[in-house]
């Protein structure tokens, strides 16, 4: 008989409730789109549960977003591409900047050798986004970026956003 032991690095005090997020992940390619939320799911400590939505692209991205803004219950958190057919990274970023500056929102990109490409970076970044995630992803980065959306849920005027990530 083997005894199994889980030692978790991710302490939770007695008097502390469990967390939820709720999220927001939108890319127009739906593997990409399954991958980052099922990456998310995998790296959220265990006293977080995660409530991800998924949007087709920019423009799908950004009604889902309005609309629980607008109920009451905002995301905590929108990761979206860069490049999209449909609106981009860039034009969420403005739309969610325009209504609210504390929502962390990732952008998610490739190094695209386009002028368009160069054009959205420039554009997103007037914006400040709270960090761009160049492809690939180290997927280490998951746990970090779920701590900084929980500090920040918990504190919202002390969180400053606003790097670079590259692996």
């Amino acid at each position: 008989k083997a005894n199994l032991y889980i030692i978790s690095t991710n302490k939770m005090n007695a008097t502390q409730e469990p967390q939820s997020l709720e999220l927001l992940v939108i890319d127009d390619d739906v593997r990409i789109r399954d991958l980052l939320a099922d990456l998310l799911e995998a790296s959220a400590p265990p006293d977080v549960t995660l409530n991800i939505d998924k949007a087709a692209d920019g423009s799908q991205g950004l009604d889902m977003y309005h609309a629980r803004r607008n109920s009451g219950r905002p995301y905590d958190g929108v990761f979206t591409d860069l490049v999209m057919p449909t609106a981009c990274g860039d034009d969420v970023l403005e739309g969610v900047r325009k209504v609210d500056s504390q929502t962390p929102v990732y952008l998610i990109t490739g190094a695209e050798a386009t002028g368009e490409y160069a054009n959205r970076l420039s554009r997103a970044k007037q914006f400040k986004p709270d960090r761009i995630i160049q492809k690939p992803i180290d997927l280490s980065v998951f746990p970090e970026l779920l701590r900084e959306i929980v500090a920040k849920k918990a504190k919202p005027s002390t969180y400053q956003g606003t790097e670079t990530y590259q692996s």
